[in-house]
């Protein structure tokens, strides 16, 4: 479902005019929403949630009443729209005009200057969501990755949320990885950074230069010492493999430039590859892993690539 036709649902379904199926998918979206990022009511208007609220307590009030559908039955529904959409695009939906969203696709990056003079660097197949206003309020929600230049403004605090967690600066540069939807990474580079999990029994950690947060799903959050200016490399449109499986050097090579590769034997997927690409083409870095690993490059199509042992 693409944001078009969620928003024109979104509009029958406040007018009354939506198809039962039409009411379900806004009701359990909702519903999914505010059980996996709460916070997502602080972005709406007082009259905006009395009206979603007042809708949806009207619809499943008459619905309970004709048994035309049980919770249990669109629950997996709900949740797979919530993966599908998005936290972001929700909040363009709800909020309309007030929000501005920016996404890229895989094998695009972008650079965002914004209006308190931060820069905000956009990683592939990711998304940001903010509202007009941003000068005034400095809130940002994250899908995926970005590296964030922040100015400093001790009277306005800059606030990312990427899934269930939430890091606060005042002026500082870090980097968030969400892409993962077991794991969120935060990665400080200059400057220090707040960081707090709207899920678990974690308490909030102040992270400085080189220091870093994992929030794996199941797990304690952990933090350890890492080399930011690595981690943050692909903001500078370079690739750094450092001791990388060829497994995620195919996805990275994937996300940056929008092709699939796939193995011959899944055994090559294990090996331990270390090199660094500045703005190369996807062929020279595969030539320059084929002859580090002795491996062979066949090209299936321009965008599907087989990787496989260069054997005599």
């Amino acid at each position: 479902m693409n944001q078009n036709k969620f928003r024109e649902i979104l509009q029958k379904y406040t007018a009354g005019t939506a198809t039962p199926r039409e009411q379900i998918q806004v009701e359990y979206f909702y519903q999914k929403l505010q059980q996996e990022n709460r916070n997502i009511a602080n972005v709406l208007t007082d009259f905006q949630k009395k009206k979603i609220k007042d809708a949806i307590d009207a619809h499943i009030s008459t619905e309970n009443q004709s048994g035309l559908f049980s919770i249990q039955k669109y629950d997996t529904l709900a949740a797979v729209m919530v993966v599908l959409i998005g936290i972001s695009l929700l909040m363009a939906f709800l909020l309309g005009g007030n929000t501005i969203t920016v996404s890229t696709a895989r094998g695009e990056h972008k650079q965002l200057a914004m209006a308190d003079g931060s820069h905000i660097y956009l990683n592939a197949n990711s998304s940001i969501s903010y509202r007009k206003d941003f000068e005034n309020k400095r809130e940002i929600v994250l899908t995926g990755e970005a590296f964030f230049e922040v100015a400093r403004n001790p009277q306005k605090p800059f606030t990312v949320t990427a899934r269930e967690v939430e890091a606060k600066v005042l002026g500082t540069s870090f980097n968030i990885n969400s892409k993962n939807p077991e794991k969120t990474v935060i990665s400080v580079n200059t400057g220090s950074v707040r960081v707090k999990s709207k899920k678990g029994p974690d308490k909030k950690s102040i992270l400085t230069k080189n220091q870093q947060i994992v929030f794996q799903k199941g797990e304690p959050a952990k933090v350890t010492m890492v080399n930011s200016a690595n981690l943050m490399a692909w903001s500078r449109n370079v690739i750094l493999l450092d001791g990388a499986t060829l497994s995620q050097t195919a996805k990275i090579l994937e996300n940056w430039y929008d092709v699939t590769i796939d193995f011959e034997d899944v055994f090559l997927e294990k090996g331990t590859l270390s090199g660094k690409f500045k703005e190369e083409k996807v062929e020279n870095v595969l030539s320059s892993i084929a002859v580090l690993k002795n491996l062979k490059i066949e090209y299936l199509t321009p965008k599907h690539i087989l990787i496989r042992k260069n054997t005599p």
